[in-house]
């Protein structure tokens, strides 16, 4: 049984404002062979000063919420102040501990600062616990769980709701100096990596952009970061303290322990300076206590990053209300989550602290000790910590603001859907693009093969067999007057070969082809707008393709049926000019279409369509029956664009205004004819 008692633990200075109930049960737990007995009947025999145990308060508290007195709910509020104070300042130590253990990783050396920054913070924390009614102490400190071998887990001895309200306020103080700089350096590291990556691999950068604030990989880097920080520094705390309150009777028998001591007596004797026996042996007990310190702080620190880098992100999401599902699904959620993690980390801390105690200082000290107690004791407090933060800290993120649309599950997949469709929606329109130069180049050949047709056609018209001297012959050979002596030319003159009549499509497949070409444009150019949402050219794409289906699958709609026109006259001949026609087709290239106006491509393919048939019409003979059709169909097409276009009030319609002119010149033109035919 150890000889440590109250009174040697005093001698200690940081022991001396702790109270001797603390401390009886901190010498109690660390040491197996004392609990063969029960803690009550330790703690005479550890009090050999005769130091008032002030345990008659906790008692007074059990008894009375057994007997249902009322508890002081208000002294429980302000000690839960306290709790959380505390548990904030140790989580904050074992950040700074952690510290300087990265600092000894690459100097080798002690960090003097980091160090007594954490002492400094271990003080505070234990302040805040001095501060808490004793009552409120003793339970917070007596509740938790026992295990043995006999009865497997059980509530300790002296537990209370209390006591387990307190240890949750102090969990939650603990939790945020892991969260809030975990989620700092995750910003931190997204906002870099997107910067870097947007140099080096956009897509990266873009998919680390979508899960805001930070994405996945980041926050779990950054959160493994300050996990294995704090957790391999509260390890090595806690280490270095088993080792350094060792019984002087276990430091004797560990080889670390005598290497350790005649090193520094041996240093001494060389140098040849006389030391005390109890200089040396303080000397070498710290020594071994930062030996432990040291070896688990390495393992600490694997077990902080692990656990905090898989599940601290996790936890943090579920805080921020960043998941789907109402407040018991978060508040379950986040208890299973925190159980989990304080479960192994409580376990693992005790284990490797343990460890590197039984290496270095106590080999009476086995890894298991306290291991499941601990573990348990962390899980249900954890579970507890969890749930209330996942409650509290999702409704006051969203309120706040901290949580927006942007941060809640899918806005990623979402965001990644819309960037596929705007990609499709851009190859689209290039390949439209294309395929619309391509439709373009056509048109502009077909129009020079036009004008060459006309240029020719009115060539051979000015050079055919007719009498050079006739004075009165019109451009237009269909209306000009004949020679006198053409009766005779022409009776002498071998009878020409009537051309065949015409046969064509139907009207009605006539009419739709060109109703699906009109279509066909008009989505080709809405797909090139990038004006227009890219849903709606996305629409414009796909309308495309069936439409052009549709034109190819034409015949198979609506079979072609030669229509024998009946009227037998020779191949029309274009005329050498139409001054009408020309006319039009000048007035309507200077028609702008409105380009602030939603149909814009509509105006446009009209415009172009209408100009296209118009210079259709001029290669047919004036008056035949195909000529009456096309300008039908041209004046339908205007009347469409006037449509898309209002005509400003108290002016005559383009179309009107074109079709009138050309029934003046076409009345001339038969007036003309008449005359000649009459001899006038």
């Amino acid at each position: 049984m150890s000889s440590m008692y109250l009174s040697q633990m005093r001698q200690n200075p940081q022991y001396q404002n702790v109270s001797a109930l603390d401390l009886g049960r901190m010498v109690y737990e660390q040491d197996p062979e004392l609990q063969q007995i029960t803690f009550d009947q330790f703690m005479p025999l550890f009090n050999d000063t005769g130091e008032q145990i002030q345990a008659q308060p906790v008692m007074d508290a059990q008894q009375g919420s057994a007997q249902g007195i009322d508890t002081d709910w208000g002294q429980v509020g302000l000690d839960s102040i306290d709790a959380t104070q505390s548990g904030l300042l140790n989580a904050a130590s074992g950040l700074a501990e952690g510290v300087g253990g990265i600092y000894k990783w690459a100097t080798g050396e002690e960090s003097q600062t980091a160090g007594n920054i954490a002492g400094f913070l271990r003080d505070q924390a234990d302040d805040q616990m001095n501060q808490m009614s004793e009552s409120g102490r003793t339970q917070m400190q007596n509740t938790g769980v026992d295990y043995s071998s006999e009865d497997g887990l059980s509530m300790s001895e002296g537990s209370t709701l209390v006591g387990g309200l307190l240890n949750v306020a102090s969990g939650i103080g603990s939790s945020l100096p892991y969260m809030v700089p975990g989620a700092l350096g995750a910003k931190v590291l997204s906002q870099g990596g997107r910067a870097v990556g947007g140099l080096v691999m956009p897509s990266m950068a873009r998919k680390a952009a979508l899960n805001l604030p930070a994405g996945k990989v980041p926050m779990a880097a950054s959160m493994a970061a300050v996990g294995g920080t704090g957790i391999g520094g509260e390890t090595k705390n806690q280490a270095y303290e088993m080792a350094y309150n060792a019984p002087i009777e276990e430091l004797n028998k560990t080889p670390a322990y005598q290497a350790a001591y005649w090193k520094i007596a041996d240093t001494y004797k060389a140098e040849g300076t006389e030391v005390p026996h109890a200089q040396i042996e303080e000397q070498a007990r710290t020594a071994v206590a930062e030996a432990a310190g040291d070896d688990a702080f390495a393992d600490g620190f694997s077990l902080g990053a692990v656990s905090m880098g898989v599940l601290g992100p996790m936890f943090l999401n579920n805080v921020l209300g960043r998941v789907s599902g109402g407040i018991t699904k978060r508040a379950m959620k986040g208890a299973a989550i925190e159980g989990t993690q304080e479960l192994v980390e409580s376990g693992g801390q005790t284990y490797f602290a343990n460890q590197a105690v039984n290496e270095n200082a106590n080999s009476s000290v086995q890894p298991m000790d306290n291991v499941y107690s601990q573990a348990a004791t962390g899980a249900l407090f954890g579970a507890g910590t969890g749930g209330t933060m996942s409650t509290v800290g999702g409704l006051g993120s969203k309120a706040l603001g901290i949580t927006t649309a942007k941060d809640m599950p899918g806005y990623g997949a979402e965001q990644e859907l819309l960037f596929k469709e705007r990609k499709a929606a851009d190859r689209a329109q290039s390949e439209s693009d294309e395929a619309l130069q391509s439709l373009n180049e056509a048109a502009a050949e077909s129009v020079v093969e036009e004008e060459q047709d006309l240029v020719g056609d009115t060539e051979a018209q000015d050079t055919s067999a007719v009498d050079p001297e006739a004075p009165d012959r019109l451009e237009d050979s269909s209306t000009a007057p004949m020679p006198e002596d053409a009766s005779d030319e022409a009776a002498n003159t071998p009878a020409l070969d009537m051309a065949p009549s015409p046969v064509e499509e139907s009207t009605e497949k006539a009419n739709y082809r060109a109703d699906l070409q009109i279509a066909l444009d008009i989505a080709l150019a809405q797909s090139k707008n990038r004006k227009l949402a890219p849903e709606a050219r996305k629409a414009a794409t796909d309308r495309i393709a069936s439409i052009q289906d549709e034109i190819n699958n034409l015949d198979e709609i609506l079979p072609s049926t030669p229509v024998d026109l009946g009227i037998e006259t020779s191949a029309p001949t274009a005329p050498a000019s139409n001054p009408a026609i020309t006319k039009r087709i000048l007035e309507w290239s200077k028609v702008q279409p409105d380009k602030d106006s939603d149909r814009f491509d509509e105006q446009r393919v009209y415009k172009d369509a209408i100009i296209r048939e118009l210079k259709s019409l001029m290669k047919m003979e004036v008056g035949s029956d195909q000529a009456f059709r096309k300008e039908e169909s041209i004046r339908m097409m205007e009347e469409k664009f006037d449509a898309l276009a209002p005509t400003p009030l108290n002016e005559v319609p383009r179309w009107q205004q074109a079709l009138e002119a050309e029934d003046a010149v076409t009345e001339a033109q038969l007036e003309s004819m008449g005359r000649w035919r009459l001899g006038l």
